[in-house]
């Protein structure tokens, strides 16, 4: 029962018993409702306060599960701008791979080019000089894309001259046959002279070469001169070296290696 019936019922009894109308046993009884109607009240009010303690228990985990969801979020939203960066470098990436992968394409696009080039030019060469390969007074290489010719001295100059002889002029012609036009494929010709260790003989060589640096100048320079004049090549594309005999291929200790470092070596560049 609720506040204002216990407070009807108290009134009426003090009422009855001004007038003087009440019995002792009436008055037990409504003494005895209005206590019951207090601790119906009382425990009423005792459940209200234990619905609203476990509805501020609730609150407070709500408030702390809402709490931890935010901190979730902002934890989510943080793994999220990660990943976004991540995703961004990914991409930048791939990018980068992709013009790489066409650079290393082209390059070897290119490479592939230059090799069948060489493999052209190296083949023309052979046939045209197939004797004198066979005997080996001219070696053919490969070196990344560059070809190198080896003439050993005694096709080109008799001992201890500069001056080309027959038979180095008619393999001179046959390799600027072959290079005249080749321009796209062989735009340099460098020859280099080499000589042996041993020293130029007194007498009147010695005068003219001094030493094996101005022979193996010399004889670099009268290829040269025969490739331009004679072999038709643009003289643009030509240069010479000369090294004395300071890169032997071989033993300078025997005749037979002597003949090897005494050379001279056209290298053909793209």
């Amino acid at each position: 029962m609720n506040k204002t019936a216990c407070t009807l019922i108290f009134t009426m009894v003090i009422c009855a018993l001004l007038s003087g109308c009440v019995t002792k046993s009436i008055y037990v009884e409504l003494e005895k409702d209005y206590q019951n109607h207090v601790a119906q009240s009382n425990e009423q009010l005792n459940e209200f306060k234990k619905q609203i303690e476990r509805l501020e228990v609730e609150l407070h985990k709500s408030k702390t599960s809402i709490s931890g969801l935010e901190v979730e979020k902002r934890k989510l939203e943080t793994e999220k701008l990660q990943l976004i960066n991540q995703l961004d470098n990914i991409k930048d990436n791939v990018v980068q791979l992709k013009q790489d992968l066409h650079r290393k394409q082209t390059i070897i696009k290119t490479q592939k080019k230059v090799i069948a080039q060489v493999n052209e030019t190296k083949k023309q060469i052979e046939h045209s000089l197939k004797k004198q390969i066979a005997s080996q007074e001219i070696k053919i290489e490969e070196m990344e894309g560059k070809l190198k010719l080896t003439f050993v001295d005694k096709i080109l100059f008799n001992s201890g001259s500069a001056s080309i002889n027959i038979k180095g002029k008619e393999a001179l012609l046959q390799i600027a046959d072959s290079l005249r036009n080749q321009t796209n494929n062989y735009n340099f010709i460098r020859v280099e002279g080499h000589t042996d260790n041993l020293p130029i003989a007194e007498g009147p060589i010695k005068k003219v070469f001094p030493s094996n640096w101005e022979l193996s100048a010399a004889r670099a320079i009268s290829v040269v001169r025969f490739l331009e004049l004679e072999g038709g090549i643009d003289p643009l594309r030509l240069c010479i070296s000369a090294y004395s005999f300071y890169r032997p291929v071989d033993t300078n200790e025997t005749p037979e290696g002597r003949m090897q470092n005494r050379r001279i070596e056209i290298i053909l560049t793209p």
